[in-house]
Parts: structure tokens; C-alpha cells; sequence
């Protein structure tokens, strides 16, 4: 292991996936969801398999069946589920809160590790993930006044997306720890769920969805920048535990709270509780990673 070097990679990831909020929350002002979800998925596979090519075709042939299989699950939980909720969140109460309430997987990440994969433990570890949660509930109640059902979705589909990306972040530390080429991974994660996808559903709606790409700069750069941050992650895992990376590429919500607050407020409407929670979560992630 090499835990510097991981949360370094996780670092990266905060960084990336906290501008991809802001630029994906104004391409879905214009685009479709699924759009977004084609690109990132397509970006993802591209930027995963170039890196695979050039730095693990030498371990192909130590690939068996039951990694592919592992991989392909995950790549299903990951993108056509898990990335279509947050991508909902996003469109339907910004970035900056679904990122924050995303961090549910800073929560639950850390205790499966600890209980199926042997992480570490410490008091430290515990304090953070009940801070995470606080700063997580704190954003949930930012606007109590709003009573609309689509708010209620907003926040659920954040938190249902972490909960997700919970069992993925998981399912790609034992991966690597089976073989460790992420890029082969996440090649596989991202690819395999585009194949269903490609077949079932782009031939009646290719029109629309290319017409999103052609007209929206905001729509690829976000997907690009998701694609990278996947990419980052998934190697930050096979340097080191996921009570290490979860929380830190969880730091991701600082970057989006800071960037709404200074570009487009005025869309996202944060207000005092939503950077109280951001802070809460963001001093549980460092408790963790002390």
C-alpha cells in the first residue's frame, strides 16, 4: 500500500468532480440527464481504456472470469444507477447540496470497510463519519420552507447515489486487491453497462442526445472532468484503504460549495446552512484521515 500516494489520487478527485458540479448544473439547464449520462460514460471508457493499453496489457491474460463479472456489476451500480441519481440531484437542487448529501458514502464506506475488508479503526475514524453525517443532515434541512416533493427527490436521489457509490467504492477495493489494474476495471465498469444502453435506447433518442453534445461545452467538460475523477479514484483504491479515500475524495463538496457560491449563486441559492453542513462534512473527512 501506499496511502500518500492514494489520498494524493483522491485529492485529485475532489478536485475534478467538485468543477464537474458546477459546469454539469448548467448544461442540464439545456440538456437531458441522459446525455450526460452517455458522455461521461463514453469519456470514462475512452480516458480508462488508453490508460489500460499503455500501462496494464501486460496483466490481461491474468484476467478471469470473475473479475470481468465483478467489474461489469459494478460498472451497472455505478453509472446506469447510481450516476443518473446524482445527475437528478444535480438538475433538480444543484451541486452544491447533492454533493454534500452525496457523502453519505463517507459514512458508509469507512464502517463496511472496517467490518468486511479488515480497514482501520480508530476514534478519529468513528468522530469523523458522526461529524460527516451531521454536516450531511445539516444540508438536508437548509430549506425547510421548501415543501415541494421535487426538493424531497433532490435530497434522496444525493443520498441514494452515495449509498451506491458505498457498495462500488467497495467492490472496486477488493478488485484491485484481486488484480491490480484499475484501468482495465474501470475500462470494463464503464463499457459493459454502454453496450444494453447503445442497443436499447440511443437508436430513438440519437437525435436529441446529439444534438446535446453538439450544443453544450458545459456538458462535455463536466463529463470529461467525471470521467478523469473516475479514473483517479479507481487507482486512489489500489494504493490504499477506502476509509483513506472515501472520505477524502468526499472533499469534493468544499470545491462545489465554494465554485456555486462564487459563480452562480443565484442558481444554487446557498445559504448559511448549506456552508455549515459543507463545513461539518469537510472537518469529519479530515477527522477521518488524521
Amino acid at each position: 500500500m501506499n496511502v500518500p500516494l492514494g489520498v494524493t489520487l483522491a485529492l485529485v478527485t475532489a478536485f475534478t468532480w467538485g468543477t464537474r458540479e458546477i459546469l454539469l448544473r448548467k448544461a442540464f439547464e439545456s440538456t437531458r440527464i441522459v446525455s450526460g449520462l452517455y458522455a461521461t460514460m463514453l469519456a470514462t471508457f475512452l480516458l480508462s481504456s488508453i490508460s489500460a493499453l499503455a500501462f496494464e496489457s501486460a496483466s490481461w491474460p491474468h484476467l478471469t472470469l470473475e473479475i470481468v463479472l465483478l467489474w461489469s456489476a459494478l460498472g451497472m451500480l455505478h453509472f446506469p444507477f447510481a450516476m443518473s441519481l446524482y445527475y437528478k440531484g444535480i438538475e433538480s437542487v444543484g451541486g452544491a447540496r447533492t454533493s454534500v448529501v452525496s457523502n453519505s458514502s463517507a459514512i458508509l464506506t469507512p464502517i463496511l470497510g472496517m467490518a468486511l475488508l479488515s480497514e482501520p479503526s480508530t476514534s478519529n475514524i468513528i468522530a469523523g463519519v458522526f461529524a460527516t453525517g451531521a454536516g450531511i443532515f445539516t444540508v438536508s434541512t437548509a430549506d425547510l420552507n421548501v415543501t415541494e416533493w421535487k426538493w424531497q427527490k433532490g435530497i434522496w436521489y444525493g443520498l441514494l447515489a452515495g449509498l451506491l457509490w458505498s457498495v462500488t467504492n467497495l467492490l472496486t477495493r477488493y478488485g484491485v486487491s484481486k488484480l491490480p489494474i484499475p484501468m482495465t476495471g474501470l475500462a470494463l465498469a464503464s463499457g459493459v453497462p454502454l453496450i444494453p444502453l447503445i442497443a436499447l435506447h440511443f437508436p430513438r433518442n440519437n437525435k436529441a442526445i446529439l444534438s446535446d453534445f453538439g450544443r453544450s461545452s458545459r456538458l462535455i467538460g463536466g463529463s470529461f472532468l467525471s470521467g478523469l475523477g473516475q479514473a483517479t479514484l479507481f487507482a486512489a483504491l489500489t494504493f490504499a484503504p477506502t476509509v483513506y479515500v472515501v472520505p477524502t475524495y468526499n472533499l469534493k463538496s468544499l470545491v462545489t460549495v465554494f465554485l456555486a457560491g462564487l459563480l452562480i449563486a443565484k442558481s444554487e441559492h446557498v445559504n448559511k446552512r448549506v456552508i455549515l453542513g459543507a463545513l461539518l462534512a469537510i472537518g469529519g473527512i479530515a477527522l477521518i484521515n488524521i
